[in-house]
């Protein structure tokens, strides 16, 4: 898997997670309050997941060391200096 494509990923899921916590009040208020839950849950089990395959997958294909997330996508590794973007 491209670092380009972990990082799209890592992306979709945070994003998703935030979603999920953001509307669970909305959706509690409106809809059912066991709904609320399970849209909270749900929101923060994802941000876990989310995490952990950044942690896991946002490497240097060359060095292994872990890419900074908040960060916009270097175009070399700042540990070894191996060029990511093609």
């Amino acid at each position: 898997m491209d670092i380009h494509q972990v990082r799209k990923i890592y992306g979709i899921m945070a994003l998703t997670a935030v979603i999920l916590v953001g509307f669970a009040p909305v959706v509690g208020m409106v809809v059912s309050r066991s709904l609320f839950i399970e849209m909270l849950i749900l929101g923060f089990i994802m941000a876990i997941l989310s995490i952990i395959f950044a942690w896991k997958k946002y490497r240097c294909p060359y060095c292994d060391e872990i890419l900074r997330a908040r960060e916009p996508m270097p175009d070399c590794c700042p540990n070894c200096g191996a060029r990511l973007r093609e």
